[in-house]
C-alpha cells in the first residue's frame, strides 16, 4: 500500500516535472520537486514553526517550573500542562508535520532508488498518461538520453562515499544540503 499511495504518486510527480522542464535534467527536476513539496507542506510547516517559537519563548518559565517543583515529576508535569494550556501550546503539535515529512522522504528515496538501480523504471513505473508525454516516449526508445546529473556537473547516481571511493562533487552537494537544512 505504501508503494501505491505514497511512492508511486511522489515518483510520478517527479517524473512529470522531469518530462516537462526544458532540458530534461533530473537534478533540476529534483530541485523543482522539492520546491513544490515544500510549498504544499507550507501550512503544516508554518504551524510547526509557530509552535516551536512559542515553546522557545516559554523556556524561562519552564526552568522556573522545574525549580519550583524541586524534583516532584508529577507536580512539574501538571504545572507544565497548565502553562501549555494557558499559552495555547500543543507539546506534540509538530509531530504530524514530522511524520508527513518522513513519509515524503522515505517515498522519494524509494522512488529514486528504483531509478538509480534501473533507469528504465522512470518510464516503466510512470502512470500511463505520463508515458504518453513526448519526452518519456523518446526516453523509452533510448534510455541513454536519461540525464541523471545536476546540471551536467554532479552524477546523482554516484554516492559521495562508496565502494569506488570518495566522490567530491556529491559530498559537497550533501554537505551544502545539510548546512541549508540546519
Amino acid at each position: 500500500m505504501f508503494q501505491l499511495f505514497v511512492v508511486k504518486p511522489l515518483f510520478n510527480l517527479l517524473v512529470a516535472i522531469y518530462a516537462l522542464i526544458p532540458g530534461h535534467n533530473f537534478g533540476l527536476a529534483l530541485i523543482v520537486f522539492t520546491i513544490v513539496v515544500r510549498l504544499a507542506l507550507w501550512p503544516l510547516v508554518k504551524k510547526q514553526l509557530h509552535q516551536t517559537k512559542i515553546t522557545r519563548q516559554l523556556q524561562p518559565e519552564l526552568k522556573r517550573i522545574k525549580k519550583e517543583a524541586a524534583g516532584d515529576r508529577q507536580k512539574e508535569s501538571m504545572m507544565m500542562m497548565e502553562l501549555y494550556k494557558e499559552k495555547g501550546v500543543n507539546p506534540l503539535g509538530s509531530l504530524p508535520v514530522l511524520i508527513v515529512q518522513m513519509v515524503v522522504l522515505i517515498g522519494l528515496y524509494s522512488g529514486l532508488n528504483k531509478v538509480i538501480k534501473d533507469p528504465t523504471q522512470i518510464y516503466q513505473f510512470a502512470y500511463g498518461f505520463l508515458q504518453n508525454l513526448g519526452w518519456l516516449k523518446d526516453l523509452a526508445a533510448d534510455i541513454s538520453k536519461f540525464d541523471n546529473t545536476l546540471f551536467g556537473l554532479v552524477d546523482l547516481a554516484k554516492p559521495a562515499i562508496g565502494k569506488d571511493g570518495f566522490y567530491l562533487p556529491a559530498f559537497v552537494l550533501v554537505a551544502a544540503s545539510a548546512i541549508m537544512q540546519f
